[in-house]
Protein backbone atom coordinates (compact mmCIF):
# COMPACT_ATOMS: atom_id res chain seq x y z
CA UNK A 1 0.00 0.00 0.00
CA UNK A 2 1.10 3.48 -0.78
CA UNK A 3 2.62 5.75 1.79
CA UNK A 4 -0.26 7.75 3.04
CA UNK A 5 2.06 10.78 3.81
CA UNK A 6 3.29 10.87 0.67
CA UNK A 7 0.60 10.97 -1.37
CA UNK A 8 -1.93 13.32 0.92
CA UNK A 9 -2.47 17.02 0.36
CA UNK A 10 -0.83 18.59 3.01
CA UNK A 11 -2.32 22.39 3.96
CA UNK A 12 0.49 23.58 5.83
CA UNK A 13 2.75 23.10 3.25
CA UNK A 14 0.27 24.51 0.20
CA UNK A 15 0.03 27.31 2.43
CA UNK A 16 3.55 28.07 2.68
CA UNK A 17 4.24 27.99 -0.98
CA UNK A 18 1.26 30.41 -1.90
CA UNK A 19 2.94 32.78 0.42
CA UNK A 20 6.08 32.15 -0.46
CA UNK A 21 5.70 34.34 -3.64
CA UNK A 22 7.72 34.52 -7.20
CA UNK A 23 10.82 36.29 -7.32
CA UNK A 24 11.48 37.90 -10.77
CA UNK A 25 14.53 36.23 -12.30
CA UNK A 26 15.89 38.96 -13.83
CA UNK A 27 14.94 41.85 -11.01
CA UNK A 28 15.16 45.63 -11.67
CA UNK A 29 17.84 47.00 -13.35
CA UNK A 30 20.60 48.62 -11.43
CA UNK A 31 20.83 52.14 -11.71
CA UNK A 32 25.04 51.52 -11.45
CA UNK A 33 24.85 49.41 -14.41
CA UNK A 34 26.49 50.99 -17.34
CA UNK A 35 25.43 50.71 -20.71
CA UNK A 36 27.84 49.50 -23.95
CA UNK A 37 29.03 47.04 -25.38
CA UNK A 38 31.43 45.34 -23.45
CA UNK A 39 30.33 44.55 -19.90
CA UNK A 40 30.89 41.41 -19.11
CA UNK A 41 32.69 40.01 -16.25
CA UNK A 42 32.03 40.45 -12.29
CA UNK A 43 30.69 44.21 -12.12
CA UNK A 44 28.34 45.63 -9.52
CA UNK A 45 25.06 44.40 -10.26
CA UNK A 46 26.38 41.78 -12.60
CA UNK A 47 23.41 39.00 -13.59
CA UNK A 48 22.63 35.50 -15.37
CA UNK A 49 20.19 37.31 -17.11
CA UNK A 50 21.28 40.40 -18.71
CA UNK A 51 19.71 42.32 -20.89
CA UNK A 52 20.45 43.38 -25.33
CA UNK A 53 19.14 46.15 -26.97
CA UNK A 54 18.57 44.81 -30.63
CA UNK A 55 18.11 48.05 -32.64
CA UNK A 56 16.76 47.89 -35.89
CA UNK A 57 15.52 50.14 -38.64
CA UNK A 58 11.42 49.75 -37.53
CA UNK A 59 12.82 50.04 -33.85
CA UNK A 60 14.41 49.14 -30.95
CA UNK A 61 13.72 45.47 -28.99
CA UNK A 62 15.02 45.15 -25.73
CA UNK A 63 15.53 41.24 -24.50
CA UNK A 64 16.68 39.60 -21.32
CA UNK A 65 18.39 36.18 -21.80
CA UNK A 66 18.10 33.53 -19.52
CA UNK A 67 21.82 32.52 -18.66
CA UNK A 68 20.06 30.40 -15.69
CA UNK A 69 18.22 28.34 -17.77
CA UNK A 70 20.33 28.25 -21.50
CA UNK A 71 23.82 29.49 -20.06
CA UNK A 72 25.10 28.33 -23.12
CA UNK A 73 23.52 29.69 -26.22
CA UNK A 74 23.38 33.09 -24.04
CA UNK A 75 27.18 32.79 -23.98
CA UNK A 76 27.19 32.03 -27.49
CA UNK A 77 24.88 34.77 -28.40
CA UNK A 78 26.50 37.48 -26.57
CA UNK A 79 29.50 36.47 -27.85
CA UNK A 80 28.76 37.75 -31.27
CA UNK A 81 26.86 40.52 -29.63
CA UNK A 82 30.27 41.81 -27.91
CA UNK A 83 31.80 41.39 -31.31
CA UNK A 84 29.95 43.89 -32.99
CA UNK A 85 28.77 40.73 -35.54
CA UNK A 86 25.20 41.78 -35.76
CA UNK A 87 25.59 45.16 -36.87
CA UNK A 88 23.76 45.93 -40.00
CA UNK A 89 22.56 42.59 -40.87
CA UNK A 90 19.01 41.72 -41.76
CA UNK A 91 15.86 40.77 -40.52
CA UNK A 92 16.38 38.23 -43.67
CA UNK A 93 13.17 35.50 -43.01
CA UNK A 94 9.53 36.87 -41.77
CA UNK A 95 6.88 34.68 -41.44
CA UNK A 96 3.64 36.44 -39.90
CA UNK A 97 2.34 33.39 -38.29
CA UNK A 98 5.26 32.48 -36.75
CA UNK A 99 8.48 34.12 -36.15
CA UNK A 100 10.61 36.79 -37.77
CA UNK A 101 14.43 35.58 -38.12
CA UNK A 102 17.58 37.60 -38.42
CA UNK A 103 21.43 37.75 -37.14
CA UNK A 104 23.22 35.90 -40.42
CA UNK A 105 22.99 38.13 -43.93
CA UNK A 106 24.40 41.38 -44.93
CA UNK A 107 21.78 44.02 -46.57
CA UNK A 108 23.20 42.78 -50.11
CA UNK A 109 21.71 39.43 -48.76
CA UNK A 110 24.86 37.68 -48.78
CA UNK A 111 25.69 35.26 -45.90
CA UNK A 112 27.76 36.86 -42.90
CA UNK A 113 30.72 33.60 -42.15
CA UNK A 114 29.79 32.68 -38.08
CA UNK A 115 33.65 31.92 -37.59
CA UNK A 116 33.31 32.54 -33.84
CA UNK A 117 32.97 29.73 -31.15
CA UNK A 118 32.10 29.83 -27.76
CA UNK A 119 31.58 26.69 -25.04
CA UNK A 120 28.79 24.83 -26.38
CA UNK A 121 27.96 21.51 -25.01
CA UNK A 122 25.14 19.27 -26.26
CA UNK A 123 22.61 20.71 -23.35
CA UNK A 124 20.06 22.86 -26.03
CA UNK A 125 16.95 21.13 -24.56
CA UNK A 126 15.68 23.37 -21.90
CA UNK A 127 12.56 23.75 -20.07
CA UNK A 128 12.01 27.49 -21.95
CA UNK A 129 9.72 27.27 -24.68
CA UNK A 130 8.63 28.67 -27.82
CA UNK A 131 5.47 31.06 -26.44
CA UNK A 132 5.02 34.26 -28.29
CA UNK A 133 8.01 36.92 -27.63
CA UNK A 134 10.60 34.40 -27.26
CA UNK A 135 13.83 34.53 -28.45
CA UNK A 136 15.94 31.58 -29.38
CA UNK A 137 19.20 30.81 -31.16
CA UNK A 138 19.43 28.37 -33.90
CA UNK A 139 21.92 25.22 -33.83
CA UNK A 140 23.97 24.77 -36.71
CA UNK A 141 24.02 21.27 -38.72
CA UNK A 142 27.33 20.62 -37.51
CA UNK A 143 28.56 18.32 -34.71
CA UNK A 144 26.61 18.41 -31.72
CA UNK A 145 26.64 21.83 -29.65
CA UNK A 146 27.43 23.84 -32.53
CA UNK A 147 25.58 27.02 -33.30
CA UNK A 148 25.36 29.05 -36.20
CA UNK A 149 24.96 33.37 -35.15
CA UNK A 150 20.91 33.41 -35.99
CA UNK A 151 18.42 33.99 -34.31
CA UNK A 152 14.96 34.46 -34.44
CA UNK A 153 11.86 36.16 -32.10
CA UNK A 154 7.98 33.95 -31.71
CA UNK A 155 5.47 36.20 -32.84
CA UNK A 156 3.03 33.34 -31.92
CA UNK A 157 3.29 30.63 -29.87
CA UNK A 158 5.25 27.82 -31.76
CA UNK A 159 4.93 24.53 -29.58
CA UNK A 160 5.68 22.66 -32.83
CA UNK A 161 9.56 23.82 -31.98
CA UNK A 162 8.99 22.45 -28.42
CA UNK A 163 8.78 19.32 -29.83
CA UNK A 164 11.24 16.26 -31.12
CA UNK A 165 13.56 16.87 -34.14
CA UNK A 166 12.29 20.72 -34.50
CA UNK A 167 13.64 21.31 -30.96
CA UNK A 168 17.07 19.92 -31.39
CA UNK A 169 16.78 22.36 -34.32
CA UNK A 170 16.99 25.89 -32.19
CA UNK A 171 16.86 26.95 -28.67
CA UNK A 172 14.98 29.13 -26.51
CA UNK A 173 17.13 31.29 -24.10
CA UNK A 174 15.28 35.02 -23.53
CA UNK A 175 12.63 36.45 -24.32
CA UNK A 176 11.74 39.99 -25.24
CA UNK A 177 10.75 42.86 -22.35
CA UNK A 178 10.41 45.73 -24.47
CA UNK A 179 9.48 46.48 -28.21
CA UNK A 180 7.25 43.74 -29.13
CA UNK A 181 5.48 46.64 -31.47
CA UNK A 182 8.48 46.90 -32.72
CA UNK A 183 8.27 43.22 -33.72
CA UNK A 184 4.98 43.15 -34.61
CA UNK A 185 5.60 45.76 -37.02
CA UNK A 186 8.57 43.58 -38.42
CA UNK A 187 5.98 40.45 -38.49
CA UNK A 188 3.59 42.87 -40.92
CA UNK A 189 6.70 44.33 -43.33
CA UNK A 190 5.33 42.89 -46.93
CA UNK A 191 7.70 40.45 -48.23
CA UNK A 192 8.82 38.57 -51.37
CA UNK A 193 11.22 35.70 -52.71
CA UNK A 194 14.94 36.52 -53.20
CA UNK A 195 17.26 35.08 -55.82
CA UNK A 196 19.94 34.87 -53.11
CA UNK A 197 17.74 33.15 -50.30
CA UNK A 198 15.97 29.68 -50.33
CA UNK A 199 16.90 29.83 -54.15
CA UNK A 200 14.11 32.29 -54.70
CA UNK A 201 11.20 29.79 -53.29
CA UNK A 202 10.11 31.49 -50.32
CA UNK A 203 8.32 34.54 -50.05
CA UNK A 204 9.67 35.35 -46.68
CA UNK A 205 12.57 38.17 -47.16
CA UNK A 206 10.90 41.75 -46.59
CA UNK A 207 10.87 43.68 -49.46
CA UNK A 208 11.95 47.02 -47.97
CA UNK A 209 15.08 45.56 -45.81
CA UNK A 210 14.72 45.93 -42.04
CA UNK A 211 18.30 45.96 -40.35
CA UNK A 212 20.21 45.12 -37.55
CA UNK A 213 22.43 47.96 -36.87
CA UNK A 214 23.51 46.88 -33.65
CA UNK A 215 22.81 44.62 -30.77
CA UNK A 216 24.26 46.54 -27.69
CA UNK A 217 24.69 45.08 -24.30
CA UNK A 218 22.75 46.80 -21.30
CA UNK A 219 23.36 45.14 -18.21
CA UNK A 220 26.45 43.46 -17.08
CA UNK A 221 26.47 39.87 -16.49
CA UNK A 222 28.73 37.00 -15.15
CA UNK A 223 30.84 35.87 -17.60
CA UNK A 224 32.42 33.38 -14.92
CA UNK A 225 29.22 31.57 -13.77
CA UNK A 226 27.80 31.99 -16.71
CA UNK A 227 30.09 29.44 -18.01
CA UNK A 228 30.38 27.45 -14.96
CA UNK A 229 26.80 27.00 -15.41
CA UNK A 230 27.03 25.93 -19.08
CA UNK A 231 29.71 23.27 -18.13
CA UNK A 232 27.98 21.85 -15.27
CA UNK A 233 26.22 18.43 -15.45
CA UNK A 234 22.67 18.14 -16.60
CA UNK A 235 20.18 20.34 -13.58
CA UNK A 236 16.28 19.63 -13.04
CA UNK A 237 15.44 21.20 -16.07
CA UNK A 238 17.57 19.72 -18.74
CA UNK A 239 16.27 16.74 -16.95
CA UNK A 240 13.09 17.33 -17.62
CA UNK A 241 12.96 18.47 -20.89
CA UNK A 242 15.24 14.75 -21.83
CA UNK A 243 12.27 12.72 -20.13
CA UNK A 244 9.31 14.70 -22.03
CA UNK A 245 11.31 14.33 -25.46
CA UNK A 246 11.58 10.82 -24.36
CA UNK A 247 7.96 10.55 -23.70
CA UNK A 248 7.27 12.33 -27.24
CA UNK A 249 9.56 10.02 -29.38
CA UNK A 250 7.49 7.11 -27.59
CA UNK A 251 4.28 7.78 -27.82
CA UNK A 252 4.47 9.60 -30.87
CA UNK A 253 2.40 12.43 -28.77
CA UNK A 254 2.84 15.70 -28.10
CA UNK A 255 3.28 16.71 -24.42
CA UNK A 256 0.20 18.73 -22.94
CA UNK A 257 0.13 21.28 -20.84
CA UNK A 258 -2.18 22.66 -18.25
CA UNK A 259 -3.34 26.14 -17.44
CA UNK A 260 -2.16 25.11 -13.91
CA UNK A 261 1.15 24.24 -14.78
CA UNK A 262 1.65 20.56 -15.26
CA UNK A 263 2.88 18.27 -18.31
CA UNK A 264 1.64 15.24 -19.17
CA UNK A 265 1.95 12.47 -21.89
CA UNK A 266 -0.45 10.08 -22.52
CA UNK A 267 0.92 6.82 -22.88
CA UNK A 268 -2.83 5.32 -23.16
CA UNK A 269 -5.83 6.64 -23.83
CA UNK A 270 -8.64 5.04 -21.67
CA UNK A 271 -12.09 4.52 -22.71
CA UNK A 272 -14.06 4.01 -19.41
CA UNK A 273 -15.40 6.28 -16.85
CA UNK A 274 -13.71 9.80 -15.76
CA UNK A 275 -13.40 9.79 -11.74
CA UNK A 276 -14.74 13.14 -9.80
CA UNK A 277 -13.59 14.36 -6.51
CA UNK A 278 -15.05 12.12 -4.05
CA UNK A 279 -14.47 8.93 -6.42
CA UNK A 280 -12.69 6.10 -4.59
CA UNK A 281 -10.15 5.17 -7.46
CA UNK A 282 -8.07 1.95 -8.03
CA UNK A 283 -4.41 2.84 -9.67
CA UNK A 284 -0.93 2.12 -10.42
CA UNK A 285 1.91 4.93 -9.81
CA UNK A 286 5.21 5.17 -9.91
CA UNK A 287 6.69 8.18 -8.37
CA UNK A 288 10.47 9.49 -9.38
CA UNK A 289 12.62 12.74 -9.07
CA UNK A 290 13.87 14.84 -12.39
CA UNK A 291 16.87 12.88 -12.00
CA UNK A 292 15.61 9.27 -12.28
CA UNK A 293 15.27 8.58 -8.31
CA UNK A 294 12.34 6.93 -7.77
CA UNK A 295 10.71 7.40 -4.37
CA UNK A 296 7.76 5.20 -4.03
CA UNK A 297 5.83 2.79 -6.35
CA UNK A 298 3.02 0.10 -6.17
CA UNK A 299 4.51 -1.50 -8.87
CA UNK A 300 5.68 -4.25 -6.88
CA UNK A 301 3.29 -4.53 -4.45
CA UNK A 302 -0.65 -4.37 -5.35
CA UNK A 303 -2.27 -1.54 -5.99
CA UNK A 304 -3.50 1.45 -4.57
CA UNK A 305 -7.36 2.53 -3.57
CA UNK A 306 -7.73 6.31 -2.17
CA UNK A 307 -10.25 8.67 -2.55
CA UNK A 308 -8.83 11.13 -5.57
CA UNK A 309 -9.74 14.46 -3.33
CA UNK A 310 -7.17 12.88 -0.77
CA UNK A 311 -4.30 13.43 -2.73
CA UNK A 312 -1.78 16.33 -3.69
CA UNK A 313 -3.65 18.81 -6.10
CA UNK A 314 -1.33 17.38 -9.58
CA UNK A 315 -2.50 13.94 -9.03
CA UNK A 316 -6.18 14.85 -8.33
CA UNK A 317 -6.18 17.38 -11.91
CA UNK A 318 -4.57 14.20 -13.22
CA UNK A 319 -6.81 11.90 -12.34
CA UNK A 320 -9.36 13.75 -13.29
CA UNK A 321 -8.73 14.36 -16.49
CA UNK A 322 -8.42 10.46 -17.23
CA UNK A 323 -10.82 7.59 -17.96
CA UNK A 324 -10.66 4.56 -16.77
CA UNK A 325 -7.96 1.89 -18.56
CA UNK A 326 -5.59 5.24 -19.23
CA UNK A 327 -2.09 5.78 -18.53
CA UNK A 328 0.07 8.61 -18.46
CA UNK A 329 2.99 10.27 -17.25
CA UNK A 330 3.09 13.72 -15.57
CA UNK A 331 5.28 15.97 -14.09
CA UNK A 332 4.25 18.16 -11.48
CA UNK A 333 6.01 21.13 -10.11
CA UNK A 334 6.48 21.53 -6.24
CA UNK A 335 3.23 23.94 -5.43
CA UNK A 336 0.80 21.54 -7.32
CA UNK A 337 2.93 18.17 -5.24
CA UNK A 338 4.34 18.65 -1.91
CA UNK A 339 5.64 22.09 -1.59
CA UNK A 340 8.40 23.67 0.34
CA UNK A 341 8.87 21.05 2.76
CA UNK A 342 8.88 17.99 0.80
CA UNK A 343 8.47 14.49 2.37
CA UNK A 344 11.47 13.91 4.45
CA UNK A 345 13.23 10.78 3.86
CA UNK A 346 11.67 10.86 0.23
CA UNK A 347 11.18 14.26 -1.73
CA UNK A 348 13.45 17.16 -1.29
CA UNK A 349 11.69 20.32 -0.61
CA UNK A 350 10.83 22.54 -3.51
CA UNK A 351 10.76 19.46 -5.96
CA UNK A 352 9.44 19.02 -9.10
CA UNK A 353 7.96 14.53 -9.42
CA UNK A 354 7.11 12.84 -12.21
CA UNK A 355 4.05 9.99 -12.05
CA UNK A 356 3.57 7.22 -13.76
CA UNK A 357 -0.44 6.77 -13.47
CA UNK A 358 -2.36 3.94 -14.48
CA UNK A 359 -6.15 4.25 -13.88
CA UNK A 360 -7.32 1.02 -13.16
CA UNK A 361 -11.23 1.77 -12.02
CA UNK A 362 -13.50 3.37 -9.95
CA UNK A 363 -15.20 1.92 -6.50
Amino acid sequence: MMNHRTLLSVASLIGLVASAGCQSAGGPANDTMRPGRDVAGANTGATLHPRVKIATTMGDIVCELDGEHAPAPAIHFLQYARKGFYDDTLFHRVVADSLIQGGGYTPRMELKPATLTAPMPDRWLNALNNERGTIALIRGRGPAGTGTAEFFVNVEDNNRLDQGSARAMATVFGRVVEGMDVVDRIRATPVATHPDYAEGRSAVVPAKPVIITAVTLLTPYDQAVLEASATAKPGADDQLAKVIEGLEEQTGREAVRTESGLRYVDLLVGTGATPQAEDHIEFQYRGTLPDGTEFQSTYQKRPATRRVSELVPGLQEMLMSMSEGGKRTVIIPPELAFGSGGIPGLIPGDATVIFELELLGIR
